[in-house]
């Protein structure tokens, strides 16, 4: 049997980024009305607030009646707003999540 040459962790991840990439694009594409940056903005903030009545809850500050699966859907809703504004700025998910993985402050 030829020996197969494996794909190096930083190919595969550049690979699953450039996919995920264009998986988002494709989802925010199909919106007939595409919001832009004032709306990504104002929506990230409700998110957060969203975010934060969970955790209220969940943490037992208020009735405890939210869970985990909340937590992540919420989480969810923001990421999906960060890498929409990605999008609109023409900064890849790549270059993104290398800059939050190496806690760079330049691009």
């Amino acid at each position: 049997m030829p020996f197969e040459r494996k794909a190096s962790p930083s190919s595969l991840i550049k690979s699953i980024m450039d996919n995920f990439e264009t998986e988002f694009t494709k989802k925010i594409n199909k919106y007939k009305n595409k919001w832009g940056e004032e709306a990504r903005l104002f929506h990230i903030v409700e998110e957060t607030g969203e975010l934060f009545e969970i955790l209220m809850h969940y943490k037992g500050y208020k009735k405890k009646n939210k869970n985990k699966n909340d937590i992540k859907i919420a989480l969810a809703d923001i990421l999906d707003d960060v890498l929409a504004l990605s999008k609109i700025y023409k900064i890849s998910f790549k270059d993104l999540f290398y800059a939050v993985v190496n806690d760079e402050k330049k691009l």
